[in-house]
């Protein structure tokens, strides 16, 4: 079965919550990505280095930049970021 023939089935399985379905198919590794899913920590983070007032895709492409920029994966990026701001709360 294609990628993108699994996001769909999966896609529809989790359709009913929208967020869900984000984190888990369009931006997840089930498509075979490394990956950013903002979330509240990561909203936080940018937030402490004056980042603010960003949509979801938008603060996303900062995240995905800054990790290219770093020579990071995204989703190595994301994760770092999450367990750093998790620890803080």
């Amino acid at each position: 079965m294609s990628d993108r023939r699994l996001s769909y089935r999966l896609w529809t399985a989790v359709s009913s919550s929208t967020a869900t379905s984000r984190l888990l198919l369009v931006e997840g590794n089930l498509v075979g990505r490394s990956h950013v899913a903002v979330d509240v920590h990561l909203r936080a983070f940018a937030a402490d280095a004056g980042v603010t007032g960003l949509q979801y895709e938008e603060l996303r492409a900062v995240y995905e930049e800054a990790a290219a920029a770093l020579g990071h994966e995204p989703g190595g990026m994301e994760h770092a970021v999450w367990r750093f701001k998790s620890r803080a709360v």
